[in-house]
């Protein structure tokens, strides 16, 4: 272009430097380019929430406005801030690579709750306008209170820092961006598996005039073409049901090993119980479509989980949700091995939660090292008994042997099950020094009765043993919680069997959902 590029962007901290980092983008490629800054209608309304303001692009009309009017040649957008259907006569022409896509949660330090999920103590107040953030946060803590919050980012950081909230939710990628103080408060990022970010959050999206070929040429110059198929499932999914930023709608896709994934969570009231559902395909067209008609259906079908379920039970609430009937039982009984003395070590690394309870019985106090646990279930079990786990690890075996490695520790002790496989143990290498403390034993449940089920949901090998050893019906579809469980499966019949992504109950529910 012969002319000097105008970027339009709102005045925020966070917009500004989402238009400084374009202008130099395109300067690295010979434009010259300027900013000129626009008010939008969501700059200057803070008294209403996101669903009380009338209309879609409460951050883009003005700056739309102004590209028709020819005033910006390009206006910069969060992409997940823009309604599906782009206003007659401008299109996105390019994107962004992506930045971390999840949410974050910011906690008070004098509030935090260290043995509580996430460190939100009970009854939390937490600010967020975001319909999706609230349906998935009242999904995993009904207990807490939501509150409305309006600002940018310091000025949101600021209302917690003034007590306003116990804690507020935010994008991991605006935090990143601009990098504001948020010393004194405690950070948790969500996976976005299980908190599902905003279809396309992290990502920039570059708006422009339809005919303005000089500008499609210069975008073309700085979009990043890795990101495009991933967030074509998003925004697709998205405009399929019509919906802008204030829907709650969460969609996160990735392409891992030549097939994409991607998980929905989807409910049709901020304070409803979410849909939701993970799929995987080798090409990315046809999961929106997939995605949509999943969560719009009823479950109708009969389903056992390996544990026992309350009316609180994650995977019960997500399923009968859904129309389902859940019978939850364990098939094993569960006894305790004495323990005189736990031996010393600098890490203590649980894989379940019968370790932490069987444990915790005999010796009350925490162990003196650092608390290690394989998921978050067993996180959880450990905050339960009052003990504050170090790290948490995403349930793969392989993983976490590979993280007990790097930290390079002088001794690691795995309380566990005496009939336990030692996944995590097998992958250690060979130099590292451990011990296994057997602090529970398991046994086989006999003389039960099994109800006739369409879908079968195991959560360990002698769970899985026990219910094909005692099921007299045609075995129906089955889902194995991890790797050991699906293998012991696999080796006691030929039915298919589905492995969940993740040892979780929401993983199980999303596995679930995918199979019907």
């Amino acid at each position: 272009m012969s002319q000097p590029i105008i970027i339009g962007s709102r005045g925020s901290d966070l917009a500004l430097w989402q238009a400084n980092y374009t202008k130099r983008q395109l300067e690295a490629q010979g434009y010259t380019v300027s900013i000129q800054i626009i008010k939008t209608q969501g700059d200057r309304i803070q008294h209403l929430s996101f669903d009380k303001m009338e209309g879609k692009g409460f951050f883009t009309k003005e700056l739309e406005e102004a590209l028709l009017a020819g005033t910006i040649d390009l206006a910069v957008h969060s992409y997940k801030d823009l309604p599906s259907i782009q206003p007659p006569g401008l299109l996105i022409a390019g994107i962004s690579d992506r930045a971390h896509p999840s949410d974050v949660l910011l906690v008070r330090d004098e509030v935090a709750d260290p043995t509580a999920l996430w460190q939100l103590p009970e009854g939390a107040v937490v600010g967020t306008s975001s319909a999706r953030r609230k349906s998935q946060l009242l999904l995993f803590r009904p207990d807490v209170k939501l509150k409305d919050i309006r600002g940018n980012v310091p000025t949101r950081i600021n209302k917690l820092r003034e007590g306003q909230f116990d804690a507020i939710l935010m994008a991991k990628a605006g935090l990143d961006r601009i990098e504001p103080d948020i010393s004194g408060l405690q950070r948790h990022v969500f996976d976005p598996t299980q908190f599902v970010p905003a279809p396309a959050q992290g990502v920039l999206a570059f708006q422009i005039r339809e005919k303005d070929e000089a500008m499609a040429t210069a975008i073309a110059q700085i979009t990043d073409k890795a990101t495009a198929a991933v967030n074509y499932i998003e925004r697709e999914t998205l405009k399929i049901l019509e919906g802008g930023c204030q829907i709650p709608l969460g969609i996160y896709a990735r392409q891992e090993e030549g097939a994409y994934h991607v998980w929905c969570s989807y409910s049709e009231s901020w304070d409803g119980i979410p849909h939701r559902v993970h799929f995987s395909a080798s090409q990315a067209a046809a999961l929106p479509q997939q995605v949509l008609q999943n969560i719009r259906q009823k479950i109708n079908h009969r389903l056992f989980i390996s544990r026992p379920q309350s009316s609180d039970s994650l995977f019960s609430r997500l399923m009968e949700h859904r129309g389902a009937q859940v019978t939850g039982a364990s098939l094993v009984d569960f006894a305790p091995v004495a323990l005189d003395q736990l031996p010393p070590a600098s890490i203590y690394c649980f894989s379940s939660r019968n370790a932490v309870r069987f444990l915790h019985q005999q010796h009350p106090q925490p162990p003196a090292g650092q608390l290690w646990a394989l998921g978050e279930g067993t996180a959880q079990a450990l905050r339960e008994v009052g003990w504050h786990p170090t790290v948490v690890g995403n349930g793969d075996a392989a993983t976490m042997a590979q993280h007990l490695a790097e930290a390079k520790p002088d001794k690691v002790v795995f309380p566990l099950a005496k009939s336990s496989r030692a996944s995590i143990q097998a992958a250690l290498p060979g130099e590292m020094d451990y011990e296994n403390v057997v602090v529970y034993d398991n046994m086989p449940k006999t003389g039960i009765h099994l109800p006739e089920v369409d879908i079968a949901v195991l959560t360990s090998p002698m769970n899985a043993a026990v219910f094909c050893s005692q099921y007299s019906y045609p075995m129906p579809k089955l889902v194995a919680i991890g790797r050991p469980t699906k293998e012991a499966l696999e080796e006691m019949t030929t039915a298919p069997v589905k492995m969940a992504y993740a040892p979780t109950e929401w993983a199980l529910a999303d596995t679930v959902s995918a199979m019907v």
